[in-house]
Protein backbone atom coordinates (compact mmCIF):
# COMPACT_ATOMS: atom_id res chain seq x y z
CA UNK A 1 0.00 0.00 0.00
CA UNK A 2 2.82 2.37 0.94
CA UNK A 3 4.58 1.43 -2.30
CA UNK A 4 1.50 2.23 -4.27
CA UNK A 5 1.20 5.62 -2.56
CA UNK A 6 4.85 6.38 -3.22
CA UNK A 7 4.41 5.45 -6.87
CA UNK A 8 1.36 7.69 -7.06
CA UNK A 9 3.28 10.57 -5.46
CA UNK A 10 6.30 10.18 -7.68
CA UNK A 11 4.12 9.69 -10.75
CA UNK A 12 2.25 12.95 -10.17
CA UNK A 13 5.24 14.81 -8.61
CA UNK A 14 8.27 14.58 -10.89
CA UNK A 15 9.88 17.46 -8.95
CA UNK A 16 9.75 15.42 -5.75
CA UNK A 17 11.51 12.54 -7.47
CA UNK A 18 14.18 14.82 -8.87
CA UNK A 19 14.79 16.39 -5.45
CA UNK A 20 15.25 12.97 -3.83
CA UNK A 21 17.66 11.91 -6.56
CA UNK A 22 19.66 15.13 -6.14
CA UNK A 23 19.72 15.56 -2.36
CA UNK A 24 20.79 12.02 -1.49
CA UNK A 25 24.00 12.12 -3.64
CA UNK A 26 24.75 15.65 -2.36
CA UNK A 27 24.49 14.50 1.24
CA UNK A 28 26.74 11.59 0.47
CA UNK A 29 29.24 13.88 -1.22
CA UNK A 30 29.22 16.34 1.67
CA UNK A 31 29.67 13.54 4.18
CA UNK A 32 32.48 11.98 2.15
CA UNK A 33 34.16 15.36 1.66
CA UNK A 34 33.97 16.14 5.35
CA UNK A 35 35.52 12.80 6.24
CA UNK A 36 38.27 13.36 3.68
CA UNK A 37 39.00 16.81 5.09
CA UNK A 38 39.12 15.47 8.62
CA UNK A 39 41.48 12.71 7.51
CA UNK A 40 43.73 15.22 5.76
CA UNK A 41 43.76 17.45 8.84
CA UNK A 42 44.71 14.48 11.02
CA UNK A 43 47.52 13.53 8.65
CA UNK A 44 48.74 17.15 8.58
CA UNK A 45 48.65 17.34 12.38
CA UNK A 46 50.64 14.13 12.68
CA UNK A 47 53.10 15.34 10.05
CA UNK A 48 53.56 18.70 11.77
CA UNK A 49 54.04 16.97 15.12
CA UNK A 50 56.69 14.70 13.62
CA UNK A 51 58.40 17.70 11.99
CA UNK A 52 58.42 19.59 15.28
CA UNK A 53 59.91 16.59 17.08
CA UNK A 54 62.54 16.19 14.37
CA UNK A 55 63.34 19.91 14.52
CA UNK A 56 63.69 19.73 18.31
CA UNK A 57 65.98 16.70 18.04
CA UNK A 58 68.08 18.48 15.40
CA UNK A 59 68.32 21.60 17.57
CA UNK A 60 69.29 19.52 20.63
CA UNK A 61 71.94 17.66 18.61
CA UNK A 62 73.34 20.94 17.26
CA UNK A 63 73.43 22.42 20.75
CA UNK A 64 75.18 19.34 22.15
CA UNK A 65 77.72 19.43 19.31
CA UNK A 66 78.38 23.13 19.87
CA UNK A 67 78.83 22.57 23.61
CA UNK A 68 81.24 19.71 22.95
CA UNK A 69 83.28 21.78 20.50
CA UNK A 70 83.44 24.65 22.98
CA UNK A 71 84.58 22.33 25.78
CA UNK A 72 87.27 20.83 23.52
CA UNK A 73 88.50 24.30 22.49
CA UNK A 74 88.73 25.39 26.13
CA UNK A 75 90.55 22.19 27.17
CA UNK A 76 93.07 22.61 24.33
CA UNK A 77 93.81 26.24 25.18
CA UNK A 78 93.98 26.10 28.98
CA UNK A 79 97.52 24.58 29.20
CA UNK A 80 99.12 27.58 27.48
CA UNK A 81 96.86 30.30 28.92
CA UNK A 82 99.25 32.92 30.30
CA UNK A 83 97.53 34.17 33.47
CA UNK A 84 96.65 32.65 36.83
CA UNK A 85 94.74 35.83 37.71
CA UNK A 86 91.55 37.36 36.31
CA UNK A 87 92.42 39.54 33.32
CA UNK A 88 89.59 41.90 34.31
CA UNK A 89 89.67 42.22 38.10
CA UNK A 90 93.19 41.00 38.85
CA UNK A 91 92.05 38.48 41.47
CA UNK A 92 93.19 34.86 41.55
CA UNK A 93 91.17 32.79 39.09
CA UNK A 94 89.91 30.59 41.90
CA UNK A 95 89.21 33.50 44.27
CA UNK A 96 85.47 32.91 44.03
CA UNK A 97 85.57 29.14 43.87
CA UNK A 98 86.34 28.19 40.29
CA UNK A 99 87.58 30.08 37.26
CA UNK A 100 84.98 31.06 34.67
CA UNK A 101 86.17 29.85 31.27
CA UNK A 102 84.62 31.27 28.12
CA UNK A 103 85.41 31.79 24.46
CA UNK A 104 85.60 35.12 22.65
CA UNK A 105 85.69 34.57 18.88
CA UNK A 106 87.00 31.07 19.52
CA UNK A 107 89.70 32.15 21.95
CA UNK A 108 89.89 31.28 25.63
CA UNK A 109 89.44 33.92 28.29
CA UNK A 110 89.59 33.02 31.98
CA UNK A 111 88.05 35.24 34.62
CA UNK A 112 87.29 34.89 38.33
CA UNK A 113 83.53 35.09 37.73
CA UNK A 114 80.82 35.33 35.10
CA UNK A 115 80.35 39.04 35.84
CA UNK A 116 83.96 39.80 34.89
CA UNK A 117 83.56 37.74 31.73
CA UNK A 118 80.53 39.86 30.83
CA UNK A 119 82.58 43.05 31.31
CA UNK A 120 85.28 41.66 29.02
CA UNK A 121 82.83 40.53 26.37
CA UNK A 122 81.31 44.02 26.14
CA UNK A 123 84.73 45.44 25.21
CA UNK A 124 87.16 42.58 24.49
CA UNK A 125 89.89 44.43 22.58
CA UNK A 126 91.99 45.82 25.47
CA UNK A 127 91.80 42.57 27.40
CA UNK A 128 92.69 40.41 24.38
CA UNK A 129 95.68 42.69 23.68
CA UNK A 130 96.85 42.09 27.23
CA UNK A 131 96.48 38.31 26.84
CA UNK A 132 98.27 38.36 23.46
CA UNK A 133 101.20 40.34 24.86
CA UNK A 134 101.60 37.86 27.73
CA UNK A 135 101.47 34.85 25.37
CA UNK A 136 104.13 36.36 23.10
CA UNK A 137 106.37 37.20 26.07
CA UNK A 138 106.09 33.69 27.52
CA UNK A 139 106.39 31.66 24.32
CA UNK A 140 108.85 33.67 22.23
CA UNK A 141 112.00 32.37 24.04
CA UNK A 142 111.21 28.75 23.12
CA UNK A 143 109.60 29.37 19.73
CA UNK A 144 111.22 26.67 17.59
CA UNK A 145 111.47 28.30 14.16
CA UNK A 146 113.92 30.96 13.05
CA UNK A 147 112.24 31.08 9.67
CA UNK A 148 108.62 31.21 8.61
CA UNK A 149 107.42 27.62 8.93
CA UNK A 150 104.94 28.10 6.08
CA UNK A 151 107.21 29.50 3.35
CA UNK A 152 110.66 28.80 4.85
CA UNK A 153 111.52 32.46 4.23
CA UNK A 154 113.25 34.63 6.81
CA UNK A 155 110.68 35.89 9.30
CA UNK A 156 111.68 39.48 8.52
CA UNK A 157 111.81 38.92 4.76
CA UNK A 158 108.91 41.27 4.01
CA UNK A 159 109.28 43.69 6.91
CA UNK A 160 109.00 42.34 10.44
CA UNK A 161 107.54 39.04 11.66
CA UNK A 162 103.80 38.78 12.09
CA UNK A 163 103.08 37.43 15.57
CA UNK A 164 99.72 35.68 15.44
CA UNK A 165 97.93 34.06 18.38
CA UNK A 166 96.10 30.84 17.52
CA UNK A 167 94.00 30.00 20.56
CA UNK A 168 96.66 30.48 23.21
CA UNK A 169 99.64 29.57 21.03
CA UNK A 170 102.13 31.87 19.35
CA UNK A 171 102.58 31.41 15.60
CA UNK A 172 104.96 33.57 13.53
CA UNK A 173 104.80 34.39 9.82
CA UNK A 174 106.88 36.36 7.38
CA UNK A 175 103.84 37.87 5.62
CA UNK A 176 100.04 38.00 5.50
CA UNK A 177 100.01 35.47 2.65
CA UNK A 178 101.56 32.84 4.90
CA UNK A 179 99.04 33.69 7.60
CA UNK A 180 96.21 33.02 5.13
CA UNK A 181 97.83 29.71 4.14
CA UNK A 182 98.05 28.74 7.81
CA UNK A 183 94.35 29.50 8.35
CA UNK A 184 93.44 27.16 5.48
CA UNK A 185 95.45 24.21 6.90
CA UNK A 186 95.67 24.97 10.60
CA UNK A 187 95.85 21.39 11.86
CA UNK A 188 98.72 20.48 9.53
CA UNK A 189 100.81 23.48 10.51
CA UNK A 190 100.11 23.10 14.23
CA UNK A 191 101.37 19.50 14.06
CA UNK A 192 104.54 20.81 12.42
CA UNK A 193 104.93 23.47 15.12
CA UNK A 194 104.38 20.94 17.94
CA UNK A 195 106.94 18.51 16.49
CA UNK A 196 109.54 21.28 16.20
CA UNK A 197 108.82 22.52 19.74
CA UNK A 198 109.29 19.02 21.16
CA UNK A 199 112.67 18.74 19.42
CA UNK A 200 113.75 22.08 20.83
CA UNK A 201 112.64 21.25 24.38
CA UNK A 202 114.15 17.74 24.59
CA UNK A 203 117.71 18.93 25.32
CA UNK A 204 116.33 21.18 28.07
CA UNK A 205 114.27 18.46 29.72
CA UNK A 206 115.67 17.85 33.24
CA UNK A 207 114.60 14.25 33.97
CA UNK A 208 116.05 10.96 32.76
CA UNK A 209 113.39 8.85 34.39
CA UNK A 210 109.67 8.56 33.71
CA UNK A 211 107.87 10.74 36.24
CA UNK A 212 104.90 8.32 36.25
CA UNK A 213 106.52 4.88 36.50
CA UNK A 214 109.97 5.85 37.80
CA UNK A 215 111.59 3.75 35.04
CA UNK A 216 114.43 4.97 32.86
CA UNK A 217 113.00 6.95 29.94
CA UNK A 218 114.76 4.61 27.47
CA UNK A 219 113.67 1.37 29.13
CA UNK A 220 111.40 0.55 26.18
CA UNK A 221 113.68 1.91 23.51
CA UNK A 222 112.46 5.46 23.01
CA UNK A 223 110.50 7.81 25.26
CA UNK A 224 107.01 9.00 24.38
CA UNK A 225 107.10 12.79 24.09
CA UNK A 226 103.99 14.90 24.62
CA UNK A 227 103.15 18.57 24.92
CA UNK A 228 100.94 20.09 27.55
CA UNK A 229 100.44 23.49 26.01
CA UNK A 230 104.05 24.48 25.37
CA UNK A 231 105.56 22.31 28.12
CA UNK A 232 107.21 18.98 27.41
CA UNK A 233 106.32 15.79 29.26
CA UNK A 234 108.35 12.62 28.60
CA UNK A 235 107.27 9.13 29.67
CA UNK A 236 108.73 5.67 29.16
CA UNK A 237 105.83 3.93 27.38
CA UNK A 238 102.37 4.15 25.83
CA UNK A 239 100.69 2.98 29.05
CA UNK A 240 102.21 5.88 30.95
CA UNK A 241 101.17 8.17 28.10
CA UNK A 242 97.58 6.94 28.51
CA UNK A 243 97.78 7.63 32.24
CA UNK A 244 99.01 11.15 31.48
CA UNK A 245 96.16 11.85 29.06
CA UNK A 246 93.50 10.65 31.50
CA UNK A 247 94.33 13.52 33.84
CA UNK A 248 96.97 15.81 32.32
CA UNK A 249 96.56 18.58 34.90
CA UNK A 250 97.35 16.23 37.79
CA UNK A 251 100.17 14.62 35.79
CA UNK A 252 101.80 18.00 35.11
CA UNK A 253 101.63 18.86 38.81
CA UNK A 254 103.43 15.59 39.52
CA UNK A 255 106.00 16.39 36.83
CA UNK A 256 106.67 19.79 38.36
CA UNK A 257 107.24 18.16 41.77
CA UNK A 258 109.73 15.70 40.26
CA UNK A 259 111.56 18.51 38.47
CA UNK A 260 111.73 20.49 41.73
CA UNK A 261 113.17 17.43 43.50
CA UNK A 262 115.76 16.99 40.78
CA UNK A 263 116.76 20.63 41.02
CA UNK A 264 117.25 20.22 44.77
CA UNK A 265 119.18 16.99 44.22
CA UNK A 266 116.57 14.91 46.07
CA UNK A 267 115.83 12.44 43.31
CA UNK A 268 115.05 12.17 39.64
CA UNK A 269 118.27 12.30 37.65
CA UNK A 270 119.08 15.40 35.67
Amino acid sequence: MFSAKLETITEHSPKFTSRIETEIPMKLLLKTGLLTCLSLLAVCALSLGAQERDAAKTADAAQAKSAKQEAEAIAWQIPSYPFSTCVVGGEALDAKGKAFDGLVEGRLVRTCCEKCFGVLKNNPAPFMEKIDAAIIEQQLPTYPFEKCFVSDEDLDAADKPIDHIHGTRLVRFCCSGCKRAFNKSTEKFMEKLDAALIEKLIPLYPLKTCFISGEDLNVNGKPVDMLYGTRLARVCCKNCAKGFKRNPTSAMERLQREIAKAERGEGGER
